[in-house]
């Protein structure tokens, strides 16, 4: 292994998104997931619960939106249906037997949307040390004005949470990346986009890969970043057997260590730039490079204002200095300006 800062930066890149999926350390007591309608959070949410099973890490679903829970989930409690102080009460009691415990919201937009909560009171009596929380919010989802004077829900969520996940589409990740390399604009997807009626764009929402954004804050408050590609297929084997633990087939990628990231790289330097640029010279009847005295000509010429900027050059600091010819006419007014 390379001993250079950029290998030591993707080893402990690897490390840190690997401590924080398997969520059996404190790490991070709450971890906040972002997603849209262009890419759903289901193959990470998959990733936290096949590793869960793995470690034998007791799991409570807490839906809002969900009536069927996910595979692997130990607990499941239907939030729809139950008032606050119901809710917390399940929570605990879901919690409270020994080992670690994973504990999972589907949904925050109800929490936030409702001015009775404070979404931080409501969260942090329930991130104890053995219990880490992880708190899903559709980012394209509108909330209620916030409070005139004071800050949003989603912005006290977002500044209490010790690890932010945003998820998004490795096509349109790529997408975006061609354009950008092309100075061409960003393009739009989905409700973005300039024609009415879209939800969804091409290639939105791939059921097993995604890209995911980390930006994880340790307690020094310096933050760490990172983009994974996160490919989580179940192994065919166990795709039915719910009695016993899964062993699916995934991969997690730096998102520059990507075949389909390194492609998209090369584009731009393609065969068919090259033949167009050769081609556009072939026309020109004058040579628009430089020949090599002719660079270092071009390099030693002391252009004026770079004397004007130094007061022991001969521009003194960038003072005007004239001197008069033999037809010029003194004036002393003007002398005296």
């Amino acid at each position: 292994m390379s001993n250079n800062p950029s290998s030591h930066g993707r080893t402990a890149a690897h490390l840190l998104i690997s401590r924080l999926l398997d969520a059996r350390d404190t790490t991070s007591p709450l971890t906040l997931i972002l997603d849209t309608a262009e890419q759903s959070c289901r193959p990470l949410l998959r990733e936290y619960l096949s590793r869960a099973q793995k470690h034998r890490i007791t799991v409570t679903f807490v839906s809002f939106e969900t009536l069927i829970p996910p595979q692997g989930t130990t607990h499941h409690i239907q939030a729809w249906n139950l008032s606050t102080p119901e809710l917390i009460s399940q929570i605990k009691r879901s919690t409270s037997a020994s080992g670690r415990h994973l504990l999972i919201f589907d949904s925050l937009y109800n929490l936030l949307s409702d001015s009775n909560i404070n979404i931080t009171t409501f969260l942090l009596p329930l991130i104890i040390p053995s219990t880490t929380c992880l708190a899903i919010f559709h980012a394209d989802q509108p909330l209620p004005p916030p409070p005139p004077y004071g800050p949003s829900p989603f912005q006290l969520l977002h500044y209490t949470a010790t690890t932010i996940l945003t998820v998004y589409s490795l096509p349109h990740v790529l997408d975006e990346q061609r354009a950008r390399q092309r100075a061409n604009p960003a393009p739009q997807f989905g409700i973005h986009e300039p024609e009415e009626g879209i939800l969804q764009g091409l290639h939105s929402c791939e059921p097993h890969r995604c890209v995911v954004e980390m930006e994880h804050r340790r307690r020094s408050g310096r933050a760490v970043g990172a983009l994974f590609v996160i490919n989580h297929k179940p192994h065919p084997s166990h795709r039915h057997q719910q009695s016993t633990i899964s062993k699916p087939e995934s991969t997690i990628k730096l998102l520059d260590e990507t075949t389909e990231w390194r492609d998209v790289l090369s584009e731009v330097a393609g065969p068919s730039d090259n033949a167009a640029g050769e081609k556009e010279g072939q026309d020109i009847s004058f040579e628009l490079g430089l020949t090599e005295k002719q660079r270092k000509d071009r390099e030693g010429v002391v252009l004026p204002y770079f004397d004007a900027q130094r007061a022991e050059g001969l521009g003194e600091g960038g003072r005007i200095l004239y001197e008069m010819g033999v037809e010029d006419d003194f004036d002393e007014e003007e002398d005296e300006i």
